[in-house]
């Protein structure tokens, strides 16, 4: 049987979908998270550390924005930061 890319790519997408939806369910159910550094490393970590793995790349992004004077994306980024501090303090 042989597979045009386009059945491939529609094989592909599926199974991503399905691990993606997998992959949520398991951390909803856990409050357990999966990060990845810019290795492509990855490990579970609970809600708090998954905030500050998310709040520190968020902080790494305002700086390069400001440097390079992207004002309206450094303040949407602010608010993003807030947010997640904001959740943070109340767990």
């Amino acid at each position: 049987m042989n597979l045009s890319d386009e059945d491939i790519n529609k094989i592909a997408d599926a199974l991503f979908k399905r691990l993606m939806e997998q992959q949520n369910k398991f951390e909803k159910e856990n409050d357990t998270y999966i990060v990845s550094d810019e290795f492509g490393n990855s490990k579970t970590v609970n809600e708090i550390e998954y905030l500050h793995f998310e709040l520190t790349k968020l902080e790494e992004l305002l700086n390069i924005y400001v440097q390079e004077e992207k004002y309206e994306k450094a303040n949407m980024l602010k608010n993003k930061i807030r947010i997640i501090r904001n959740k943070i303090e109340r767990l």
